[in-house]
């Protein structure tokens, strides 16, 4: 069976039925909860153990004449500190482990149940050449980071996303004159790359068009000074964006009145700061979310189903973006 014939699409997936079908992995993973619940909660208490001892050899030491400094205060802190930090890395780290075992075993398991012709892998994320090759990040990348990969076919689009974490490193002197280092996030949300049956040589970029929403007339002279600017029917679109092409005539073929439209769903869906760009036929959108979107939650039954339904959601919302932009209509394989 190729994957095309295996990427329909639970569009309404219930949460209750999922949790019935897999109750033998999720016994599994409440045993691994609980060891991971037990191992933090034993961090924790030694943790104010030493907070405690602490306190109390500061006390002892301060009333000590002998020392004459305050290096025996220093160290006594140091140490402690250090003691606290490595036993709650220690104790995070179980928590950190049930996480991943818990979206290794349960999501993906949930994933090839309401769409099987997806995959789920946790630990990977959308590689930088994607990045790159979209265009839409164009500042420097010194921190690449992420997780929760989906790739697989929904219809004939093959699509691929996850979450990712892009930050830079910035020096800049203080008023001293002082170097300073400090990490700015350039991009963090979900990034998407769909693959349609296209044979386009064309670059569009779709941007969120901050000039002419602000400044308006006069904004959208400003824009045109750049050059590839296209200029499209739609006026709550071109407020909205703004578009830029190597050529004109695709650029329009591509972004039609009614594709206009589903474009502007989308920002009202995501985020109005939703980014795409068509490169040679592949669609690349880049939506900035702060939380992590795919994470189960330590503190409740590792068969809740309301954590479960909670990843379907979202899973299913982001699977939808194929038929929001509809990918799959055969139209966009005649060109």
């Amino acid at each position: 069976m190729s994957d095309t014939e295996n990427s329909s699409v639970n569009w309404q997936p219930d949460a209750r039925i999922l949790v019935e079908k897999l109750q033998s992995v999720i016994a599994s993973l409440e045993i691994a909860r609980a060891a991971a619940l037990k191992k933090h909660w034993m961090g924790i208490i030694i943790c104010l153990f030493f907070v405690v001892l602490g306190i109390v050899a500061m006390v002892i030491v301060g009333k000590k004449q002998s020392f004459g400094s305050e290096w025996p205060y220093l160290s006594l802190m140091g140490g402690l500190l250090l003691a606290i930090a490595a036993y709650l890395c220690s104790a995070n780290s179980a928590l950190v482990d049930y996480n991943l075992k818990c979206k290794r075993e349960l999501f993906a398991a949930a994933v090839k149940e309401i769409a099987p012709g997806m995959s789920y892998l946790p630990h990977k994320f959308v590689t930088d050449d994607f990045v790159h090759l979209g265009g839409i990040i164009t500042e420097r990348i010194d921190i690449y980071a992420g997780e929760d990969l989906f790739i697989g076919h929904v219809g004939s689009t093959l699509l691929t996303f996850s979450e990712l974490n892009l930050q830079q490193t910035r020096i800049r002197a203080n008023s001293k004159g002082q170097a300073r280092t400090s990490i700015v996030t350039i991009f963090q949300g979900l990034y998407m790359v769909a693959k349609w049956k296209k044979d386009l040589r064309c670059n569009v970029k779709i941007l969120p068009d901050e000039a002419e929403a602000s400044l308006g007339w006069f904004g959208r002279k400003l824009q045109a000074i750049g050059g590839n600017l296209v200029r499209l029917s739609n006026p709550k679109f071109e407020q909205a964006f703004k578009v830029t092409s190597d050529d004109d005539v695709v650029a329009h073929y591509l972004l039609t009145p009614v594709m206009q439209e589903r474009f502007l769903a989308l920002r009202k869906v995501f985020s109005k700061n939703i980014c795409a760009a068509f490169v040679n036929g592949d669609l690349h959108l880049a939506i900035p979310i702060k939380d992590n979107w795919f994470e189960s939650n330590f503190k409740k039954h590792a068969g809740d189903v309301e954590v479960v339904q909670s990843f379907l959601d979202k899973m299913v919302l982001l699977l939808s973006i194929t038929e929001m932009l509809d990918m799959n209509n055969p139209m966009w394989n005649k060109v």
